[in-house]
C-alpha cells in the first residue's frame, strides 16, 4: 500500500494547495508548519456547508485565514464569518471600546482559551437552563484579553443575548459624572439586568468606596440572585484583585474585599491567559 504524504494529506484541500503553492512552500516547510496548515484545513472543512444560522465550527462563528512570516512561518488568523447574518447590533450597547476589526492570531495559549470560551457559548445557548459561569481572565499587558472577549461578546450578540461590554475605568468615570441623576439609575439597571455583563480591565481605576459599596457590590448581588453570567478582563488574580477592592483612600478593609470576591468566583472561573505582548510588537 502507497504510503500518503503530508503534502498530499494537505492537497487535499484546495485553499491549503493554493496557499502552499502561491507561498513556493517546499515539502520540507509543509511539514515544519504541519500543525498550522492542518488546524486551517479542518477549520475550512468544519465551515464548508453553513449557511450562516447554524456555526459547527470549533471556534464560534470565526473563519480561517493563513499567513506566511518573513521567517516562513504559517500563522492561523480568525475573522468574523462572513456568511453570519444574525448579527443584532441593537442587543450590544459597547462603552468605551475601539473597534478596530483586528485580526485574532491564533497561538496555542489563544487556542486554549478559545475552547474554554466555546464551551461556554455551548452550554449557555443550549436547551439545559443550568447557569453557565463566565470567565474571570487575566494576564499580562498586550496578551490579547480584551481582544479575544470582545470579539467572543460579538459571537454571543449574534446569537441572540443582549451584551454589554465597558471599559471598566472609562465606566466608573461615566457612573460618577451621572452621581445624583436618572442617567445613573438606568445605567445601573442596565448593568444589573442585562444578559451577560462583560467589564474589561477592572483594578486599572482608583478604587474608591462609594463605586465599591454603591455600584459595583449591588451589580454583583443582583446577578449572582439572578445567575446571569460575567466576563472580566484584568491584569490581577482573585488575590490581587481582593486587594485592590479592599483599599480605599488609605483605608483598608478586607471583609467588603473577600465579600465581593466571593460573588466573583460565584459568577466566573479564573483564568489566565499566558502569552508574549502582542501590542509591544506594533512598535
Amino acid at each position: 500500500m502507497k504510503k500518503i504524504t503530508i503534502k498530499e494529506l494537505l492537497y487535499k484541500s484546495e485553499e491549503v494547495r493554493k496557499f502552499c503553492e502561491e507561498n513556493n512552500l517546499t515539502e520540507q516547510e509543509m511539514i515544519l508548519n504541519m500543525a498550522p496548515l492542518f488546524t486551517y484545513k479542518e477549520g475550512l472543512e468544519e465551515c464548508k456547508n453553513c449557511n450562516g444560522k447554524v456555526c459547527n465550527a470549533s471556534v464560534k462563528e470565526m473563519y480561517p485565514t493563513v499567513t506566511l512570516d518573513l521567517n516562513r512561518h504559517v500563522e492561523v488568523k480568525y475573522n468574523e464569518c462572513p456568511k453570519v447574518k444574525a448579527f443584532h447590533p441593537g442587543n450590544f450597547e459597547v462603552i468605551s471600546y475601539t473597534d478596530n476589526d483586528i485580526d485574532i492570531q491564533v497561538t496555542s495559549a489563544r487556542k486554549e482559551l478559545l475552547k474554554v470560551l466555546n464551551e461556554f457559548y455551548d452550554n449557555y445557548f443550549s436547551s439545559n437552563k443550568q447557569f453557565v459561569k463566565g470567565i474571570y481572565l487575566y494576564g499580562e499587558c498586550g496578551v490579547g484579553k480584551s481582544l479575544i472577549v470582545y470579539q467572543f461578546a460579538k459571537n454571543l450578540v449574534s446569537k441572540g443575548a443582549k451584551v454589554i461590554f465597558a471599559y471598566y475605568p472609562d465606566l466608573v468615570r461615566e457612573l460618577q459624572n451621572s452621581f445624583g441623576t436618572v442617567k445613573l439609575e438606568k445605567l445601573i439597571i442596565k448593568l444589573k439586568t442585562v444578559d451577560i455583563l462583560i467589564l474589561d480591565d477592572i483594578a486599572r481605576e482608583a478604587n474608591t468606596a462609594y463605586i465599591r459599596d454603591q455600584i459595583l457590590g449591588p451589580i454583583l448581588q443582583y446577578r449572582c440572585d439572578n445567575n446571569l453570567p460575567m466576563f472580566v478582563t484584568s491584569n490581577r488574580n482573585f488575590d490581587l484583585l481582593e486587594k485592590h477592592l479592599s483599599e480605599t483612600n488609605n483605608l483598608i478593609d478586607t471583609v467588603k474585599g473577600k465579600a465581593l470576591i466571593a460573588r466573583f468566583k460565584y459568577l466566573m472561573k479564573e483564568y489566565e491567559l499566558k502569552d508574549r505582548d502582542f501590542r509591544s510588537e506594533k512598535f
